[in-house]
């Protein structure tokens, strides 16, 4: 049987459930603990949880790494499905770390290059990329216009089934999120 779930714990499962972070509030319960509490509460994974509170300062030094170091674009699957993608990418991991506790979200992947590692902080999907963008787009200098041509295209496909054909409207501004 295992510990009885607290209250406090409860509400707190509630709170971060679907955040890249959830299993780290919980150290000393396994994932499928988490993740069975989860579902015998009947908990849907909230995609709409603000990022962490950042201060001005952070949202601009994030701002300005997606602008010097990082990319927004959409990624075309083998599929034939278009993934928006925000990402940083840089040959110290710990910075990459500062980023996922700074925001909360994303993953961070590892390549090998010439000798020596290079890590990448990627968000991917359109939710996630909501969140990240919406937040820090008063202080993207380079990047600003990707970054509201990818608000529009998120909201556009959160709006409709999730595998729903591809507008015109769709393409073209995938189009444009590449050329810009």
């Amino acid at each position: 049987m295992g510990l009885k779930w607290t209250q406090a714990e409860i509400e707190k499962l509630k709170q971060y459930y679907g955040t890249k972070m959830l299993f780290e509030l919980f150290p000393y319960r396994t994932k499928r603990a988490v993740k069975t509490q989860a579902a015998k509460l009947g908990f849907k994974r909230n995609r709409n949880i603000p990022l962490l509170s950042l201060t001005d300062a952070q949202r601009g030094y994030l701002a300005g790494l997606i602008d010097g170091d990082g990319t927004i674009t959409m990624v075309w699957s083998n599929h034939n499905i278009l993934y928006p993608r925000v990402a940083i990418s840089v040959s110290d991991y710990r910075l990459c770390h500062i980023v996922r506790e700074y925001i909360g979200i994303g993953h961070i992947y590892s390549t090998p290059t010439r000798g020596k590692d290079h890590y990448t902080w990627v968000v991917h999907t359109p939710q996630d990329v909501i969140a990240v963008l919406t937040e820090l787009n008063a202080y993207f200098v380079l990047k600003k216009r990707r970054a509201d041509l990818m608000l529009r295209f998120c909201q556009s496909r959160l709006n409709r089934r999730t595998h729903a054909r591809y507008t015109e409207e769709d393409l073209e501004l995938a189009r444009q999120i590449r050329e810009a």
